[in-house]
């Protein structure tokens, strides 16, 4: 049994606004191949990370473990407000789990390395906060590199062999481990 945008959107309104369930294959139509987008702003709307989750559990479920699928929605609202940590214990299940964007349109402007960026941060100093990155990113589309820099300010350097050579991070002495002479103890 599969999981398609429409279940997804049907069950992000049957948890979050009842009354919307109905206006779901129009909303999909009206944004076709941006369906990704349209989750994280519906997420961002409602304070919420249903949608976004459940794109992305479908994506690591697809690849890893098929029969558990339909679980993905009675699971995001048993843990109704929790999707992010849903998310990370799924990925701690199946590690190196890269979760597929929802559609095509991909939320980082396109820019996967990006998207891989900020994951790679995520991961190392908030890892409740990775099933945000794309609803993240799509907020910052075509300010990714800001949102990055934003991120290195407020959490420290990218993690080895994720941080781009031409980012302030890595050309940085302190990033890529040299004296810079700014230590600390």
């Amino acid at each position: 049994m599969g999981l398609s945008h429409k279940d997804i959107l049907e069950g992000f309104f049957k948890a979050y606004d009842e009354a919307k369930v109905g206006v779901a294959g129009g909303l999909l139509t009206k944004h076709a191949g941006k369906e990704a987008q349209l989750f994280a702003t519906l997420d961002k709307k409602y304070g919420c990370a249903f949608a976004t989750s459940a794109a992305e559990l479908l994506g690591i479920y697809t690849t890893h473990d098929p029969g558990e699928i339909p679980k993905i929605l009675p699971m995001l609202n048993k843990f109704k407000g929790k999707e992010a940590a849903v998310v990370a214990k799924v990925k701690q299940k199946y590690p190196g789990a890269a979760s597929p964007p929802a559609s095509p349109a991909s939320p980082g402007g396109g820019s996967s390395h990006r998207r891989d960026r900020v994951v790679a941060l995520f991961k190392k100093y908030a890892p409740d906060k990775v099933a945000q990155a794309d609803v993240l990113l799509t907020k910052h589309a075509g300010k990714e590199a800001a949102l990055i820099a934003s991120l290195v300010k407020k959490f420290g350097p990218e993690p080895a062999g994720d941080a781009a050579p031409s980012s302030p991070a890595a050309s940085s002495p302190r990033a890529a481990g040299g004296g810079g002479g700014g230590a600390s103890a």
